[in-house]
C-alpha cells in the first residue's frame, strides 16, 4: 500500500518519511487532497531506469512485430511443415542456424 502523509509529516516526523521514500513513493496531501510525491534520489533513478528498460522491450516487441507483418505481408512465410523440417534441421545440427 502507498505510504500517504499529509505535508506537515516532513517536518513532524521526518525520518519515517524519508524511511518509506527510500524504497517507495511517498504521497504528500495538503488539505487533505494529494498534492506532491517524495522519494529518494536512489528509488528515483531506479525507478527511471525500470522505465527505460520497459520502454525499449516494449519498442523492440513493436519492431518484432511490426517485422513480422512486413513479412507476412511479402509472402515471407513458412508452412508448418517447413518450420517442422527447420526445427529438426536446427536440432540436428547442435543448434546452428539454417536458413
Amino acid at each position: 500500500m502507498a505510504a500517504i502523509y499529509p505535508i506537515s509529516d516532513l517536518q513532524k516526523h521526518p525520518s519515517e518519511v524519508k524511511a518509506h521514500a527510500q524504497k517507495e513513493v511517498v504521497h504528500l496531501t495538503e488539505n487533505g487532497r494529494g498534492a506532491y510525491v517524495f522519494m529518494s534520489e536512489q528509488y528515483f533513478e531506479d525507478y527511471v531506469a525500470r522505465k527505460q528498460e520497459e520502454a525499449a522491450w516494449e519498442a523492440g516487441l513493436l519492431e518484432a512485430v511490426e517485422q513480422g507483418m512486413r513479412d507476412f505481408e511479402e509472402g515471407r512465410t513458412h508452412t508448418l511443415e517447413e518450420l517442422d523440417e527447420l526445427i529438426s534441421q536446427m536440432t540436428s545440427e547442435g543448434g546452428k542456424e539454417v536458413a
